[in-house]
């Protein structure tokens, strides 16, 4: 039987988060990261995940560059807690 891994809390994901930024950058960076997870509720971390998030952030008329800056801010949160970042080079969604 296989078993899904229990996702790490929030407060988890951020404190992993916080620890592998430069200190010039975590007032920003760490703000961008609440705002998804937020965002994010109980859903998985996962490729649709980040999509949505995408999509949700284009309904709000965000520019093609703050999608891109939270785009990288998100590959970091995943990667900084060892979760398996859902895309690779060239298969990110089109910003």
């Amino acid at each position: 039987m296989t078993t899904t891994p229990v996702r790490p809390s929030n407060a988890e994901l951020l404190v992993h988060y916080e620890t592998s930024l430069p200190i010039d950058v975590v007032s920003t960076y760490m703000q961008t990261a609440r705002r998804f997870l937020g965002w994010l509720g109980s859903r998985p971390l996962d490729a649709k995940a980040v999509n949505d998030y995408l999509h949700h952030l284009e309904t709000k008329d965000r520019l093609s560059g703050t999608r891109n800056f939270e785009f990288r801010v998100l590959r970091r949160l995943y990667l900084s807690n060892k979760i398996e970042w859902p895309f690779r080079r060239g298969d990110a969604p089109i910003i």
